[in-house]
């Protein structure tokens, strides 16, 4: 097997009872649109691409009052665990009945997707630094977020009108209308 089909095979491994996925549903992280510190409109994309193959999926902010939540397995990190706090992390969720919560997190170093209590059990800790960031999740349906959503980047643009990552390649989200 090639490294590239071994690398697809591990993507779509992150199934509850080991196995492929549901073709609609078995979505490779390398196909996915992704820019590094855009996790809100990553999962957008990702919700649209899910969507339009009929699957129902739910895109899930992850903050707390502190704007200050403990992700770990992060692949922005250069800790040894990937632990990064963010201000807030979204990522997206879908129900299978045969195999539960399956999570799409594009920032993360575990299985995509993950099953939803390995990604709990490996993204969230217990202990002081998970007690002092601990997070609160709030999901939207897709369809919501897609008539809702807009994200004109303003809260990565530094005081000096630079910005704190380089955004996304196309326009500005807005919902339509």
């Amino acid at each position: 097997m090639s490294d590239d089909h071994a690398a697809e095979a591990e993507e779509g491994s992150g199934r509850a009872g080991g196995g492929g996925l549901p073709a609609r549903l078995g979505v490779a992280k390398r196909e996915c649109e992704y820019t590094s510190c855009y996790c809100e409109e990553n999962v957008y994309m990702l919700c649209q691409r899910l969507s339009k193959d009929g699957v129902k999926c739910y895109c899930c902010w992850v903050s707390n009052q502190d704007k200050t939540v403990a992700v770990w397995r992060q692949q922005s990190s250069e800790e040894s665990e990937g632990l990064c706090v963010w201000d807030y992390h979204v990522i997206c969720l879908v129900e299978v009945p045969e195999d539960g919560i399956l999570v799409y997190d594009l920032d993360t170093t575990l299985p995509f997707p993950c099953g939803l209590e390995a990604y709990l059990s490996g993204a969230f800790k217990e202990g002081e630094t998970a007690r002092r960031f601990s997070p609160h999740f709030r999901l939207v349906e897709a369809h919501q977020l897609f008539s809702s959503f807009s994200s004109d980047r303003s809260h990565m643009i530094k005081p000096d009108g630079s910005y704190s990552a380089p955004p996304p390649a196309y326009p500005c989200i807005h919902p339509p209308g």
